[in-house]
């Protein structure tokens, strides 16, 4: 069963730097996500830093079409292994101005 805040976003980013995905939560609430999609359409590499915080995996995509899919707890929706931090937007920052697509989905939720 889905949380009444679910969300997926998908679309496509052409452009160098920060590119943001979900906007800043309001105080108290973070993203929670349990399925993350990053491809690089154009040339590389290039390298892309998740931000949602203190907390920012690096992606390398040396080629187009590199890229990841991550789903964490796949059988288990509203259970989720990676969060933002409280209060923080979902950015996708890119080294280079290659194009991408992506794909999110997830929830939001209070902190506990």
């Amino acid at each position: 069963m889905k949380p009444n805040n679910y969300f997926e976003r998908a679309g496509t980013i052409a452009a160098a730097g920060a590119g943001t995905i979900l906007g800043t939560q309001a105080a108290g609430l973070v993203y929670a996500f349990y399925e993350m999609q990053i491809q690089l359409e154009g040339t590389g590499p290039q390298t892309f830093v998740i931000q949602g915080g203190s907390v920012q995996p690096r992606l390398l995509c040396a080629n187009a079409g590199d890229g990841m899919i991550r789903v964490w707890d796949a059988g288990n929706e509203g259970q989720a292994l990676w969060r933002t931090q409280p209060g923080s937007a979902l950015v996708f920052d890119s080294s280079g101005s290659a194009q991408y697509n992506y794909f999110v989905r997830g929830f939001s939720e209070p902190v506990y």
